[in-house]
């Protein structure tokens, strides 16, 4: 939020909602977060609302409908996974997700394989702005040739990982470590060379990362970047990346060059890819060279709040 400053733009933000029963079984049932309910106040004195990731804007859409501050003046929703939702979502779902579309004057998305979902669903062109999608590579940095003893980890929590295709890649001699909630290997048999490491702090995470050989982050293929984050951070602390080959994704990463990229739920590729990796330092070497500058030059949570901040201001002006 700092970074929207330097475009003039100052972000308030709104009291958290007290946690309370009633509001958790209405959020519950009606799958609407009320948090922006608190934001009504601020909404009257502000120029715009920034809703960051789409679950933030469905309440602000419904808003827009009755006099008030916010239908009075724009709203700006960054989302993540509302193509997917279109894509493969119940009804319940993509009505919600097309309300979002419909209410905003500006939607941010995050790989441009999206866009041709949107506009299906009733997005007009002059609404989507793509941008890239960045991390903190100050906070998450590492020196590439350093010693590393962690050979292989898997991280992510999100319902996109394919950790079953890791395991059988895994086979009984992959030693890998895996960084998730412990839901999400609930319906897996784990061998004793995979082990699960739970969660961790931000800086006990970005400690591991300059601990680690090879990041692997095996997805589903899913319509958004699903797995990006963690491939950013760990290419930027200087890992050598092995990450699916999905369309999303490969807008991040180019095969072989700044990452490997096996098929999704290619269980035979993803091991080659582990494997040759392990076993080949000089290529592994300059495959996190290679994916450590590329996310430093093009994927930097900087250039992508310039990108929305400039286009908020744009915006703005034009009205």
């Amino acid at each position: 939020m700092e970074r929207l400053e330097n475009h003039g733009i100052r972000p308030v933000e709104a009291p958290r909602l007290p946690r309370h029963k009633i509001i958790d079984v209405v959020e519950h049932r009606s799958g609407i977060r009320l948090q922006p309910l608190r934001a009504w106040p601020a909404a009257g004195r502000t120029d715009a609302t920034l809703a960051v990731w789409e679950h933030w804007a469905e309440l602000p859409a419904l808003l827009r409908r009755v006099p008030g501050p916010y239908r009075r003046h724009p709203l700006y929703s960054m989302v993540c996974w509302a193509a997917e939702d279109l894509r493969s979502g119940d009804e319940r779902t993509v009505t919600r997700v097309r309300r979002v579309i419909e209410a905003s004057d500006l939607i941010f998305y995050l790989s441009g394989n999206q866009e041709e979902i949107f506009l299906a669903h009733g997005a007009r062109p002059e609404q989507l702005v793509e941008v890239t999608f960045g991390v903190p590579t100050a906070f998450f940095t590492g020196d590439v040739g350093a010693s590393r003893d962690v050979d292989v980890l898997a991280v992510g929590v999100d319902r996109g990982r394919d950790y079953k295709t890791l395991l059988a890649a895994a086979g009984t001699d992959l030693l890998i470590d895996v960084l998730t909630v412990p839901e999400r290997l609930r319906a897996l048999t784990l061998p004793q060379n995979v082990r699960p490491l739970g969660v961790l702090r931000p800086d006990r995470y970005r400690d591991l990362l300059q601990r680690t050989k090879v990041v692997v982050v095996p997805t589903h293929d899913f319509a958004y970047p699903t797995g990006q984050t963690v491939a950013l951070n760990a290419a930027a602390a200087g890992c050598a990346v092995v990450v699916s080959r999905t369309d999303a994704m490969s807008e991040y990463f180019s095969p072989d060059d700044t990452a490997s990229m096996p098929g999704v739920g290619e269980v035979d590729e993803l091991r080659e890819a582990l494997v040759g990796l392990l076993h080949d330092p000089e290529r592994r070497l300059a495959l996190a060279s290679r994916g450590q500058a590329h996310v430093r030059a093009h994927h930097t949570s900087d250039l992508m709040w310039d990108q929305i901040g400039h286009a908020i201001r744009a915006h703005l002006a034009a009205r």
